[in-house]
């Protein structure tokens, strides 16, 4: 049994020795520049399955994607050498983005080999950061807003009598105050108790959230709600129900964000060591010296105006208080 083992091992290790010689072979030349069995395994395996099967049968794909793709690629980077395009300065910064991503790549497996993370680890942070996990009770809410009680209680009669979604999203394009809503029924998105909401830059008053707790999905709150000096009718469209991710759902991505924090640990001190060691000058009151508007107005370029064709008598919309009509 053990020289069956023995023997076993031994036709193991030469298999490996003799795949290891092949990894290493030069599959291609072209002068100086040459590309192993590696480097193409390695560029074929990073092809996504559409580009694979553009290069026909598995059997084929291997010798086309030599053909096609590696030796024009060696035969460019030659001639750029040769015409010295390695030493402009668009070829060095481009260089200096690789290497750092690739050493950026290198700290990572780094830190990762060097103290992997553990599940007790992704329990502490989970602990720590429940809330970040956590799902509010969110109110699916439309709103008009107006300035003064009268109008308020004038538009929630007509609101309510209509029924209709048609009669309140005129209600809300003629008469809300909240430009930024008026147009889209009013809908400020899932509101939750403290008066946030899913849509960026939104937000409102938290009387809103208490006075559509009070009504069901799909009811219109029965009175205006103050908000601010303002008044709101408020229709509750939906809910969305309180709920949290468990650790075991957030496992991948509070694994990937304590691998980022590690990882920039480790270059930050890097970085601290090698500019002590390297750094040997440094003026940025230079940049000082640069001619005003070197770079033009980078900061506020207007956006260009696209005007489309129109019928002959065709009259545009005019604008007005209320928008464009």
């Amino acid at each position: 049994m053990r020289r069956k083992a023995l023997v076993l091992a031994l036709c193991l290790l030469s298999t490996a020795e003799a795949l290891a010689t092949v990894d290493e072979a030069v599959l291609v030349r072209v002068q100086d520049l040459h590309a192993t069995v590696a480097e193409v395994t390695r560029r074929l395996a990073a092809l996504g399955p559409g580009q694979f099967s553009s290069l026909g049968t598995p059997v084929e794909a291997p010798r086309r994607f030599v053909e096609t793709v590696l030796v024009p690629e060696l035969e460019y980077s030659l001639e750029a050498k040769q015409r010295g395009l390695d030493q402009s300065v668009a070829y060095r910064d481009r260089e200096r983005v690789v290497l750092r991503q690739a050493l950026d790549a290198a700290l990572k497996a780094q830190s990762v080999s060097e103290k992997p993370i553990s599940d007790d680890d992704l329990k502490a942070y989970y602990d720590a950061n429940k809330a970040r996990f956590a799902q509010p009770l969110g109110l699916r809410l439309w709103r008009i807003l107006v300035d003064d009680e009268a109008s308020a209680k004038r538009l929630l009669e007509q609101a309510r009598s209509a029924g209709s979604l048609a009669k309140w999203s005129e209600l809300a394009r003629d008469n809300s105050l909240d430009k930024a809503t008026n147009l889209r029924q009013g809908d400020l998105g899932f509101v939750h108790a403290d008066g946030a909401t899913d849509v960026p830059r939104v937000r409102v008053d938290s009387a809103l959230f208490q006075a559509a707790q009070a009504v069901k999905d799909g009811e219109i709150v029965p009175q205006p709600v103050r908000e601010g000096g303002k008044f709101a009718i408020v229709w509750r469209r939906g809910s969305r129900p309180e709920k949290a991710r468990s650790l075991e759902q957030e496992k991948d991505s509070i694994r990937a964000l304590l691998e980022r924090q590690r990882t920039e640990v480790v270059r930050s001190a890097l970085l601290t060591e090698l500019r002590e060691k390297f750094a040997r000058e440094q003026h940025p009151e230079l940049l000082d010296q640069l001619p005003e508007g070197m770079f033009g107005n980078k900061l506020a370029r207007p956006r260009p105006t696209l005007t489309a064709p129109r019928a002959p008598g065709l009259k545009l919309p005019a604008p007005t208080d209320q928008g464009l009509r």
